[in-house]
């Protein structure tokens, strides 16, 4: 978590951790006592309620979701994210074979919010349900990605002990 906090935090300095219902002091002691930590307090057991939970707390107009196994994410792929949702509901990339990204992308907060909350009052619960609703998704096609993550690392998801010691390895 913390190497995305720190590469995050090289594009924006408004950063917001929001870890479910575990306990936030701990994030607070790994991430510095100035990190804003916050409990998900839609409690949809989903990352989506989480999203919800941001959105309602912040005040930029823009905002990135980073799932926590994504460690290698890079500020540069952030960036253009962000480049590329301006005026747009989202920016999230997707694989030539369909798949999307939903928790390494740049949603407008407002629309996501409302979006979000329509999801739920329709019983879709689901980051990929949470898009059908936006009205302008520009979806990235991971490809165009090279050019700021040439070995598209950012997607890389650290969820085992093999992913970890696959990540170590490169590491080397």
């Amino acid at each position: 978590m913390e190497l995305i906090y720190d590469e995050v935090s090289k594009v924006t300095s408004d950063v917001l951790v929001v870890v479910g219902q575990k306990e936030t002091r701990m994030f607070r002691q790994l991430l510095g006592e100035s990190a804003k930590v916050i409990q998900d307090s839609y409690g949809l057991r989903n990352p989506m309620g989480g999203m919800l939970s941001a959105c309602s707390e912040l005040k930029r107009d823009y905002v990135v979701f980073i799932a926590c196994d994504l460690p290698l994410i890079r500020s540069e792929l952030v960036s253009r994210l962000f480049d590329l949702a301006l005026g747009h509901s989202a920016a999230v990339p997707k694989w030539k074979n369909g798949d999307l990204e939903p928790l390494c992308a740049v949603y407008k907060v407002e629309e996501t919010k409302r979006a979000g909350l329509k999801a739920v009052g329709a019983n879709t619960i689901g980051c990929r349900n949470l898009i059908s609703f936006l009205s302008d998704v520009i979806y990235v096609n991971v490809q165009d990605l090279h050019d700021v993550d040439p070995d598209l690392r950012s997607f890389m998801n650290v969820n085992s002990k093999k992913d970890l010691v696959e990540l170590s390895k490169m590491k080397e």
